[in-house]
């Protein structure tokens, strides 16, 4: 192994929402996923959320808040409300509420915590990711929660939470567009029979059935 760096993370209860916070190691060649940005420069971005005082927040956060990039910020923390600045907005992780991602030696200093929730572990050149993955799993304490990733089995890890999201969204989408047209039924139905009366009387006075057919389709 040639390092180890700690990964930060906490829930951040911020008005209706509760956030992900994630505190990225500022060593880390590329803290943000080009996939999740989505407004800002990748390159400044990254530049200034090693530099400290920055942060990314979703897209869907940023608008709630009518938040542009550069703009200050307040967010509360176990130390006290801090302020930082808007580097780029992000999607959100798979965590629907939102994710804020911030520096991790800010994140340690504000949370009053060094406990780290994931560790990356970087191999020395030339060591095979088996063996190097096998090292590691066996360098772990017995009965150890921490699993042992490599690189692309966490992708693939993200990728199936975020495709069973995107069903959850979409079956959830077509529930509530049943329910719709349910309801837009039920109502038609309804105002319909609350006429019925009036209904009856130009039955009585000659309307024939297709009229009166065409009268309710139009209504």
């Amino acid at each position: 192994v040639s390092s180890v760096l700690p990964y930060r993370q906490s829930f951040l209860d911020l008005a209706d929402r509760r956030l992900w916070v994630i505190g990225m190691p500022p060593q880390v060649a590329n803290p943000i996923p080009a996939s999740q940005l989505v407004d800002g420069s990748l390159r400044i971005a990254t530049r200034r959320l090693r530099e400290g005082g920055w942060v990314l927040i979703s897209q869907i956060v940023a608008n709630q808040r009518h938040l542009h990039l550069g703009e200050r910020l307040s967010l509360p923390t176990p130390s006290g409300s801090a302020s930082f600045r808007l580097a780029a907005t992000i999607s959100n992780y798979g965590w629907i509420p939102g994710t804020i991602l911030m520096n991790g030696d800010e994140y340690e200093r504000l949370w009053r915590s060094n406990w780290a929730s994931q560790l990356a572990v970087t191999l020395r050149p030339g060591v095979p990711l088996q063996a190097g993955k096998l090292a590691v799993q066996q360098a772990l304490p017995a009965g150890s929660a921490l699993t042992v990733l490599s690189d692309s089995e966490r992708e693939s890890e993200w990728s199936t939470v975020l495709g069973g999201t995107l069903s959850r969204l979409e079956q959830a989408s077509s529930v509530v567009l049943l329910v719709a047209i349910a309801a837009v039924v039920a109502m038609m139905v309804a105002a319909v029979w609350q006429r019925r009366g009036r209904l009856d009387a130009l039955m009585s006075i000659g309307m024939s059935s297709w009229q009166l057919a065409r009268l309710v389709f139009y209504e």
